[in-house]
């Protein structure tokens, strides 16, 4: 895939009669259906990005939706490993996955049994996934705004950006509280949050 990006659609024209000249020069043929051109908006790598926003692929989004429970650990790892590469469009996803993320673990059977606190979180990521979240491209001309939170299992944080008096989320951070830092009163969780993300 080429991508040939301009500032505005008459340069784009320009550009892309450039590089259609150049292709037939050399010999080259180009496959009109394959081609998308002056496009707003691409589908690059399971997310759909454009108009200074991108969201998760909404056809990966409908898979994960669509998902049975799983009943093996290895089929909750594969449906985790999904969920997990769009993390950062779910709020606290350490937070609430941890109750599923608990029978993944190498002392937990293979075969376990699937409870209400699992159904609960899963529901809850698959829901939040669902509702299609957009995140925003940042602008380095305008302050950038962290919120951070902790519970007793995670740390979150969503870096996010002002403009017109709304605040447009860039994106979200979590992850599951490890032992040595559930337990460490020196600092709070929330610098441990921030320490760990910046």
């Amino acid at each position: 895939m080429t991508e040939i990006y301009s500032a505005d659609v008459g340069t784009r024209l320009k550009h892309l009669d450039s590089v259609f000249r150049k292709l037939d020069e050399l010999g080259f043929t180009v496959n009109t259906k394959k081609c998308s051109v002056v496009k707003t908006q691409i589908k690059c790598l399971g997310h759909i990005i454009g108009s200074g926003k991108h969201l998760p692929d909404p056809d990966k989004v409908k898979v994960i939706r669509e998902s049975e429970v799983p009943r093996k650990k290895t089929q909750l790892r594969s449906l985790l490993g999904l969920m997990n590469y769009y993390r950062d469009y779910i709020p606290n996803y350490a937070d609430i996955a941890h109750p599923v993320t608990e029978l993944t673990k190498k002392r937990a059977p293979e075969i376990f049994d699937w409870k209400e606190i699992h159904q609960t979180a899963f529901q809850d990521l698959k829901d939040k996934l669902s509702k299609t979240p957009e995140l925003y491209t940042p602008t380095l001309e305008k302050p950038f705004i962290i919120h951070s939170d902790a519970s007793q299992v995670g740390i979150g944080a969503c870096l996010s950006q002002e403009c017109d008096g709304k605040q447009y989320p860039i994106c979200y951070a979590s992850q599951k509280l490890t032992p040595a830092l559930a337990h460490d009163r020196e600092r709070s969780l929330c610098d441990s949050l921030v320490l760990e993300e910046v």
